[in-house]
């Protein structure tokens, strides 16, 4: 079952606040007035939310994740030698 924007959001926050998020990232968090500004903030952030296991079940059962959202993520880093980007997909690589 898909959880609503506020239920969802509110978790969201109490585990990234419990995660020690920084105070720049966590204040666009809080003040994300739909999903997709909360998935923004959450995928320009994504290592961190992996790291910290923001993701890890518990908190986020029912949460689905959007099929689009305009946003650019850092993925520095990642070991990306056997990923192969779907062509749907539109991106462009910044170095």
């Amino acid at each position: 079952m898909k959880k609503d924007f506020k239920t969802c959001h509110q978790e969201i926050i109490d585990k990234c606040k419990a995660a020690g998020a920084c105070e720049p990232e966590f204040k666009k968090l809080v003040a994300a007035k739909n999903e997709g500004e909360m998935w923004a903030v959450l995928l320009a952030n994504i290592r961190w939310c992996f790291e910290k296991k923001i993701f890890d079940g518990k908190y986020t059962a029912g949460i689905k994740l959007p099929k689009s959202v305009d946003v650019s993520i850092d993925l520095s880093g990642c070991d990306l030698k056997d990923v192969k980007i779907p062509e749907s997909i539109n991106y462009k690589i910044i170095y």
